[in-house]
């Protein structure tokens, strides 16, 4: 929202680090102090997904990048974790789904066991 509001790559992440309280935020921190002491923002935000070994952030900072060829970078923030969130989405669905196929499992065996004896009995 910031960057679509017009602020800068730095004025947003010194913003959000500063106001933030999780765990992002305290990278960001890392990554402003980085900036601070004279790293230029795209080499500090690349050592920071290098850091966090994370899909996610490497396809945001990827996105950040882009700031000097492009003006309207919230559009594409906007449009990246829109993916990244339908990516997740489908994810747990997957999961979900895996989850209930094996709980039908031990049902199954239950009834087929009593179900294969129940014939042989006279």
């Amino acid at each position: 929202m910031l960057l679509g509001a017009g602020c800068s790559i730095g004025g947003a992440l010194h913003r959000v680090a500063q106001r933030g309280s999780g765990l992002i935020a305290t990278d960001l921190r890392g990554v402003v102090a980085q900036i601070g002491q004279g790293m230029s923002e795209a080499a500090a935000l690349r050592e920071w997904a290098e850091a966090t070994g994370v899909d996610a952030v490497a396809r945001l900072v990827a996105v950040l990048d882009l700031n000097r060829y492009t003006s309207d970078l919230g559009r594409l923030l906007a449009a990246e974790t829109r993916s990244l969130r339908d990516e997740q989405h489908r994810v747990l669905t997957e999961q979900l789904e895996q989850r209930s196929e094996q709980v039908w499992i031990p049902v199954t065996r239950a009834t087929l066991v009593p179900g294969a004896l129940l014939p042989a009995l006279p």
